[in-house]
């Protein structure tokens, strides 16, 4: 091992490394830098959350599929993030909601807006959450209907064994699989 900690942050557009002597002392600067150079984006204080994620061992896979939400949001990115209202939010959402997303990707969005500002007003970059209130399940009948039962169903070794056993008796049919 080196013997320290090192990241990356995005200074002017351009990403940097920041090193640190271990995982607070990481933390520590990342949180100075952006409390010093006020940078407050929310594009900057996810860049923060997510290299604390990265830190705290999340794993890589789960950070991109994070971050492939978070690259839905940019009309969200160049607000500061103390400004941000529920109603900037709910702009976004209803620009998000014109692609129909699925009501488990509408949930996750918002799970993550709301992680992004809960990490931030623990850090100290705001005092609120504007997203605390959205709840995905009354946008959902703007979503994509769900799968259908019918299309994939798996059965249970009892309905199972009973196909099995009509089939040796000679009956063939369609079975009702509510």
């Amino acid at each position: 091992s080196s013997g320290y900690y090192r990241t990356k942050i995005t200074v002017g557009g351009v990403r940097k490394d920041l090193y640190g002597k271990d995982y607070q002392d990481i933390i520590y600067k990342l949180n100075e830098f952006y409390t010093n150079e006020r940078a407050k984006t929310f594009e900057e204080i996810y860049s923060v959350f997510e290299e604390s994620e990265r830190l705290s061992g999340l794993d890589e896979k789960t950070i991109k599929e994070k971050r492939y939400k978070f690259n839905n949001m940019k009309d969200l990115w160049q607000l500061n993030i103390e400004s941000i209202t529920t109603d900037d939010i709910l702009k976004w959402l209803k620009d998000y909601l014109q692609n129909k997303p699925l009501k488990d990707n509408l949930k996750r969005h918002l799970q993550l807006i709301n992680a992004v500002f809960k990490f931030a007003m623990k850090k100290g970059f705001c005092n609120g959450n504007p997203a605390l209130f959205i709840d995905a399940k009354d946008y959902y009948k703007f979503c994509s209907p769900d799968r259908k039962a019918n299309e994939e169903r798996f059965f249970s070794a009892e309905e199972e064994q009973a196909i099995v056993d009509d089939i040796n008796k000679g009956k063939v049919g369609v079975y009702d699989t509510t």
